[in-house]
């Protein structure tokens, strides 16, 4: 690596000087001797690239005239490798993911200008290493070429398991911007999929605005399925394997992939009777099938056919992707279409994270990845078979699972809608709209139930001798006090009561969870909220 300079050269994009003092400050306080010139124009970016080249860039992203992604585009246009990483109060993830695929390095908050002064060094070493690869492949084109060759090659492979952490580094940074929202966001479907529900229960089936309803029901499950795509993908949120029939799973989402392709497109299902289980968590089992259908819609814009096809196996190709699962007997999912095929390079990188063929806009790059993170936790293994002009067919190969013996409903139902007997519930969420949602459900279900907007409020509730509550509902993420102190207070003033908690995103370090409480991913149905709590009043966890 070269030699650092003694004074790092600056060019800082930003129309406050306080806020551009406050960055330089930041910087200046690591230990970094910043030499900075501030422009808030793209004619004064050009004339200080062109006449006093900086070593980094730092871009505001919320300027009126000239945001960060003009900069980006300017900076690009100069041929410069220069590093640049944008500060912004706020970001979209939208936003962010296409500041990265367009070039830039990082981007950090300015509520988390902890991470800057890492961020610059990172980058510029980053910086200065590709310089100092470029000097060497000068130096190998001459008579010494010959003789640095397996030092090159050596620097080559550093360079791209550095390039590989940094690529990581970025993921956490999305993820950690996912995680902010998620949680709201699940509140938001969980109304629409709670109002919705309420209607359709009013209306008979015949009723003409139900199909209507159908399809915002939907709409609303396919979104909580893509927040808990990137959280998982992210590594926010753990999955949850269970035993799954892939069979019952196709033919479960068969209806939502037909409206998903298009009319355009022939479908077609092919399942194999009496086929093992597998092992996987549900939501990640339909985000694969669902990730390779749109894929292979996307391949098909002028139309074609897409089949999908379930098998048993008794061994993984030696081409596939990933390690080799350690079963005597698989389970194959494939997805094969008739669309524009991929070359080898493409092949090659189809399940790299943000990659994608797809025009600025039409796709994130984390469709296959996905794919590839839920069969590689799964234990399982992908093959790829494409050629341009021949199509594509996509193989998922799992590890074959016995299938469980079905045990009887704790209470002694066949299968309905498990329901109350009267027993008192205190609902503690401080979303108004979830909290009269989950009183509704509650109260059609059988139940006495009383709610709380605070944990302040739901313990004053709590410690009333007049109230005896049965079970405790709450949200985990509230204002105020935190979750496990909440818990442990509750259960010194009442030792049986039982606790639920409910949730769209727990992966929260701050925030310890006390063992064995269930907890119900928002946005629930009116079935899994009524199991969950039946189940827990019944066995009494606590």
């Amino acid at each position: 690596m070269t030699d650092e300079p003694d004074q790092i050269r600056l060019l800082l994009i930003e129309d406050s000087e306080d806020d551009a003092v406050l960055v330089v400050n930041r910087l200046r306080r690591s230990g970094l001797r910043i030499d900075y010139e501030r422009v808030e124009t793209a004619d004064g970016m050009r004339d200080a690239l062109r006449h006093r080249p900086p070593d980094i860039v730092i871009s505001d992203n919320g300027m009126p005239t000239f945001d960060a992604e003009a900069a980006l585009h300017l900076l690009r246009s100069t041929g410069q490798d220069i590093p640049f990483i944008v500060v912004s109060g706020q970001i979209g993830e939208e936003s962010a993911t296409a500041l990265m695929r367009a070039g830039a390095h990082d981007f950090v908050l300015k509520d988390k200008l902890a991470r800057l002064a890492p961020a610059v060094q990172r980058e510029l070493r980053d910086a200065w290493d590709r310089q100092e690869r470029r000097r060497t492949e000068a130096a190998l084109r001459t008579s010494e070429e010959r003789f640095r060759l397996v030092e090159v090659q050596a620097a080559e492979q550093r360079r791209e398991l550095e390039r590989q952490l940094h690529q990581a580094e970025r993921l956490d940074s999305l993820g950690q911007l996912a995680g902010g929202v998620a949680h709201d966001f699940n509140n938001i479907l969980g109304v629409i999929s709670g109002y919705t529900g309420f209607v359709l229960d009013e209306l008979g089936p015949e009723h003409p605005c139900r199909p209507d309803l159908e399809n915002i029901e939907d709409a609303a499950r396919r979104a909580a399925a893509l927040t808990r795509q990137l959280l998982i993908f992210s590594r926010l949120q753990p999955s949850q394997p269970e035993v799954v029939d892939l069979n019952e799973v196709v033919g479960q989402i068969e209806r939502l992939l037909r409206r998903t392709i298009g009319e355009d497109i022939e479908f077609g299902i092919d399942v194999e009777p009496g086929l093992d289980c597998v092992t996987i968590d549900p939501s990640r089992l339909e985000q694969i099938i669902m990730n390779l259908v749109v894929n292979a819609r996307a391949a098909m814009p002028e139309g074609g056919r897409l089949d999908i096809r379930t098998a048993s196996a008794d061994r993984v190709p030696a081409t596939a992707v990933g390690a080799p699962p350690s079963s005597e007997r698989f389970v194959c999912l494939t997805v094969a279409d008739t669309g524009c095929g991929m070359d080898p390079e493409v092949q090659r990188r189809a399940f790299e994270p943000f990659f994608t063929t797809r025009g600025t806009g039409q796709g994130s790059g984390l469709g296959l990845a996905t794919v590839y993170g839920a069969v590689h936790e799964a234990a399982g293994a992908i093959t790829v078979d494409s050629a341009p002009g021949a199509g594509t067919r996509i193989t998922v190969y799992l590890p074959a699972a016995a299938r469980p013996v079905t045990a009887a409903p704790p209470d002694g139902t066949t299968g309905t809608t498990a329901r109350g007997h009267g027993e008192r519930i205190l609902v503690v969420e401080d979303d108004d709209d979830i909290r009269a949602i989950s009183r509704r459900l509650l109260t059609r279900g059988g139940y006495t139930v009383a709610d709380a907007a605070t944990r302040d409020e739901a313990l004053r509730l709590v410690q009333d001798d007049d109230l005896a509550f049965d079970l405790l509902l709450s949200d985990v993420i509230m204002p105020g006090m935190p979750v496990l102190e909440f818990v442990e207070t509750v259960q010194r003033a009442r030792p049986s009561i039982r606790i639920v908690f409910m949730s769209g995103y727990t992966a929260d370090s701050d925030r310890r969870l006390p063992e064995g409480v269930p907890i119900v991913n928002k946005p629930f149905s009116k079935e899994t909220l009524l199991h969950q709590i039946r189940t827990t009043l019944n066995s009494g966890s606590r």
